[in-house]
């Protein structure tokens, strides 16, 4: 990420990046936001991948914010506004992505020596097989925590909060829900209620509520 000014003195970021299968399509997400609830693209170069991107304050993360539900409550509501956007012709599938992992299923098995993890993947390639068929069709930030979200820039008040960096992927917008919720989970786990530390069920639900409100 390099900060530059254009000609017309505006400040912006070039972003330089190789193009794989995760970035492919952020460009095009980019676009179909449209610079609502995430950073705003000004122009691409497709051979090479790179992208010039407004300027956002990288110094205001919304890391930055302390108080842990407040931040998640922020995140929660660019969640809902960017998949609520229908994704683009061409992004790729959380489709694809699931029937790879069920793909890699059974080998990942005869790696894992604990049964009890035995147990817990099973379990979940079962869930995953049976919500496949319904992966969905909106436009899911696939990396959507605390460090992705920027405060704007300070000549440019536009919104009080961006999404950067997507990871783009068409799909239910339920999957980008373990990234925000993984933000400050440890911190979060060690936070006592009455002297005693919450269960991860208890975190969950908590955290969960938060995101909901």
């Amino acid at each position: 990420m390099l900060p530059v000014v254009r000609a017309d003195a505006t400040p912006a970021v070039l972003k330089l990046q190789p193009v794989t299968d995760y970035t492919l399509g952020e460009p095009d997400a980019l676009r179909a936001w449209n610079g609502h609830g995430a950073v705003r693209l000004l122009d691409h170069d497709p051979e090479s991948g790179s992208m010039l991107l407004e300027r956002l304050d990288a110094d205001r993360p919304l890391a930055s914010v302390s108080d842990d539900l407040a931040a998640l409550q922020i995140l929660s509501v660019l969640l809902a506004r960017l998949s609520a956007v229908p994704a683009p012709a061409g992004m790729r599938q959380l489709f694809d992505f699931g029937a790879d992992l069920l793909d890699r299923a059974p080998r990942s098995l005869k790696l894992v020596r604990d049964p009890s993890q035995h147990g817990l993947i099973q379990a979940c390639a079962s869930a995953l097989k049976e919500v496949l068929p319904e992966a969905g069709d909106r436009l899911v930030h696939e990396d959507l925590h605390f460090d992705n979200i920027l405060a704007p820039h300070p000549a440019k008040q536009r919104e009080p909060w961006l999404a950067i960096d997507p990871n783009p992927v068409a799909g239910d917008p339920g999957f980008a829900l373990l990234a925000a919720l993984h933000n400050r989970w440890e911190s979060s786990r060690h936070c006592t209620t009455g002297g005693r530390k919450p269960s991860p069920a208890a975190t969950c639900r908590r955290r969960s509520a938060a995101a909901s409100t």
